[in-house]
């Protein structure tokens, strides 16, 4: 498999914990007709990166981290990729907040495997209770399954999160933009990153 380093560039925010391949967290809210739209999950900014891979490449995005303003426990419903459809969500898995390091951007597979994330790795996401507040407010770090199949360029425009806590059910979208480009000949200096919305 071929593996270009993936680009960065993100607005306003910069993570304070160590992030493997540079970048930060983002959120916005968006509400749907059922959910409520103050939830404790915490703002941060807009951001954006890209990669070059080869077709029908499977890889793990872990460059989100969750963080939670709240006491006792939440729970992960569905996370799904807004934009392109050329990119296919595989699975969501998350790495606990004893891990060493804030998070690891690029995973070459997925299911996730990295040294410093072993023992870790929580492999369903989905319907797994977890401590809304960690140690050192490092978070709960998300782990996107992405298959990428189609030639060409595909932009993610954000991650929907649907999440419970206290007995309510909140809908958010992290605004985690990313740009693939699928191909055997493209560098990762010829993927353009994604159009921020913040100047």
């Amino acid at each position: 498999m071929t593996v270009r380093r993936p680009r960065v560039v993100a607005a306003v925010a910069v993570l304070a914990t160590a992030v493997t391949f540079e970048g930060c967290a983002a959120r916005t809210g968006t509400v749907g007709e059922a959910f409520r739209p103050d939830g404790p999950l915490r703002s941060v900014s807009e951001h954006a990166w890209a990669i070059g891979v080869d077709p029908d490449t499977t890889f793990t995005d872990g460059l989100e981290t969750l963080n939670f303003d709240a006491d006792g426990e939440v729970e992960l419903q569905n996370v799904r990729l807004l934009g392109d459809s050329g990119l296919e969500l595989v699975g969501v898995s998350l790495a606990d907040p004893e891990r060493t390091i804030g998070s690891v951007q690029y995973m070459e597979t997925y299911p996730p495997r990295h040294r410093d994330l072993k023992g870790h790795i929580v492999d369903d996401g989905l319907g797994t209770p977890l401590a809304a507040r960690t140690p050192n407010d490092i978070g709960w770090e998300l782990l996107l399954g992405i298959r990428a199949t189609e030639p060409g360029r595909h932009v993610r425009t954000g991650i929907e999160v649907t999440y419970t806590h206290d007995g309510h059910t909140f809908r958010e979208t992290l605004p985690a933009l990313l740009a693939v480009c699928v191909g055997r000949s493209i560098g990762f200096r010829d993927c353009d990153l994604p159009d921020l919305s913040i100047d």
